[in-house]
This record gives C-alpha cells, structure tokens and sequence, in this order.
C-alpha cells in the first residue's frame, strides 16, 4: 500500500512503498542490516534502501538530508509497520 510523500523544500512528491522479500534479501546480500534501527545504522541504511525504492531517481540527490531520512523513515514504516499498527495486529 503506497502513500505519497511530498518533500517541502522542492515539492517533488515521492510515492513511499514497502521493501519486497526479495529487495530486502539483495539489500542483506549488499551488507545493509535493516533489522538494526539505531542510528547509525540508518545513517548508512539511507541510501541504499532510496535507491533501491526509487531507482534512478535524480530528485534524491538535490533532495535535503533532513527530507531524505523522512522519506527513508516512511519506507521503513511501510515495509514493518508502525509500533501502533503492530500493536493492533
């Protein structure tokens, strides 16, 4: 189920889906761990997972960081659900 993101600063709007089982595996296979939440973890996480959700996607270079790691978060919420959603589950 894919939502849309609008990034404020340049008005590009993204359209957030979750990672498939096979995506996540490819990224798992690149070294990427996206079952560790910390910070610096998503800090290296970012890219890889925009890219592999948007691939070719030029607006994500001029895109701020700030908005990158919101659209990253989406993408995260998407593919594990919100602490709410799993809760309700």
């Amino acid at each position: 189920m894919a939502k849309s993101f609008e990034a404020k600063t340049t008005g590009i709007t993204f359209e957030v889906r979750p990672l498939t089982r096979g995506e996540i595996r490819k990224l798992r296979e690149q070294g990427v761990d996206i079952f560790n939440f910390d910070s610096e973890a998503a800090l290296r996480n970012i890219d890889p997972i925009l890219d592999m959700v948007f691939p070719g996607n030029l607006d994500l270079d001029n895109l701020p960081f700030q908005e990158a790691t919101l659209v990253y978060r989406a993408i995260m919420e998407e593919t594990f659900g919100t602490e709410d959603e799993v809760k309700n589950s």
